[in-house]
């Protein structure tokens, strides 16, 4: 009898490539050589039921904005009792979670909810601080039904031991920590000549600090060194972050497919994180498997950074950009560096192992 597990998140891979829809195809992929029936729901502008080239069985519901996600409970609903999954796994957006909760309970299946980021464990939203009273409020009830839900999920997966006492100090909670992984076929890093180039990706938005960025690029435009930026952006986004900076050794590239994130790796001495919070990022994983070190401005999951030498952190702008020009220009420290980031990248991130441990916790609940 074939497993069955559905994945429930706004957004699929093959439309928007964040975080917690890459994680949630890289293990649905997984999940497949393993015989599992993967199935996968989420919000389009066009209705769309069928079997993608990778062999996930994708459902679309009606695209929401955030405070107007309950309207789509009844075609979720509709949704689970055709499929009738063994595991509803849900991550990313916490909207959803209450639904799964309430509907499992006539349709059948274990609950799974997967935290994406530190700021998910708080009442306060900080994405949502601008927003409009009602919003607010919204947010607020939508963020106390959440917890509730919580208490009434089968399994919630963390990303980091940081957030496994997080969920027990706030909420009084147990859960699972999986770290996020990545295939490990295919992946090149040694013997690959290196360009004097640092990428900084992401999508700017606010709390990535992508401002933070463009101080470093600026404090080393004297160099020969390369910085490139990632990620999905708006005119007036980019209009804002370089202000009235002539910088020459800036290069905006915009959104990439991840295959050309990979190849930028490949060929780079160094990832910067400028972020003011993050769960664990995909781009880290991405790099340390590249044998690429990763300088970040505040954060480093479960101390990985500073305690295995995989990188460095530090909050001040200055140091940072000492730091990367020292390295950018020395070749044995760089070296070293990066064959620590290889071979802890491939001793802890690989997508197999991530899988195993999610099925030997799905066998226990």
């Amino acid at each position: 009898m074939s497993k069955k597990i559905a994945f429930i998140l706004p957004h699929y891979y093959k439309y928007y490539r964040g975080g917690a829809e890459t994680q949630c195809f890289y293990l649905a992929s997984e999940l497949i050589n393993k015989g599992w029936e993967v199935h996968y729901i989420f919000e389009h502008s066009k209705l769309i039921n069928e079997k993608d080239e990778y062999g996930i069985i994708l459902h679309s519901l009606p695209k929401r904005k955030g405070y107007l996600k309950w309207m789509n409970s009844l075609s979720l609903l509709k949704i689970m009792q055709l499929i009738k999954a063994d595991v509803w796994y849900s991550r990313a957006n916490i909207s959803y979670l209450h639904y799964l909760v309430k509907f499992a309970q006539k349709v059948g299946g274990k609950v799974v909810w997967a935290f994406s980021r530190d700021s998910q464990f708080s009442l306060k939203d900080n994405e949502q601080k601008d927003a409009i009273l009602p919003v607010k409020i919204y947010n607020r009830f939508n963020k106390l039904r959440f917890f509730k839900s919580l208490t009434l999920s089968n399994l919630i997966l963390l990303q980091t031991k940081g957030q496994y006492h997080l969920l027990q100090e706030n909420l009084n909670l147990i859960g699972t920590i999986i770290y996020n992984a990545h295939p490990l076929t295919g992946i090149k890093a040694n013997g690959i000549k290196r360009k004097k180039q640092v990428l900084w990706i992401g999508r700017m938005r606010p709390f990535k600090r992508p401002d933070r960025f463009i101080e470093i690029a600026s404090a080393l435009q004297d160099t020969d060194i390369e910085f490139k930026m990632v990620g999905k952006y708006d005119n007036n986004d980019i209009q804002t972050l370089l202000g009235s900076a002539n910088l020459t050794n800036v290069e905006i590239l915009g959104e990439k497919k991840a295959t050309e994130v990979h190849e930028l790796l490949t060929e780079s001495m160094l990832l910067v994180n400028t972020s003011e919070y993050e769960g664990f990022s995909n781009t880290f994983i991405e790099a340390w498997l590249r044998g690429v070190p990763v300088f970040s401005y505040q954060v480093d999951p479960d101390n990985m950074i500073v305690s295995n030498q995989l990188g460095i952190v530090n909050g001040d702008i200055d140091i940072l950009a000492n730091k990367i020009n020292e390295i950018c220009n020395d070749a044995s420290q760089w070296q070293m560096l990066s064959e620590k980031c290889r071979n802890h990248g491939f001793h802890n991130f690989d997508i197999i192992k991530a899988v195993n441990k999610l099925e030997e916790s799905l066998s226990k609940i």
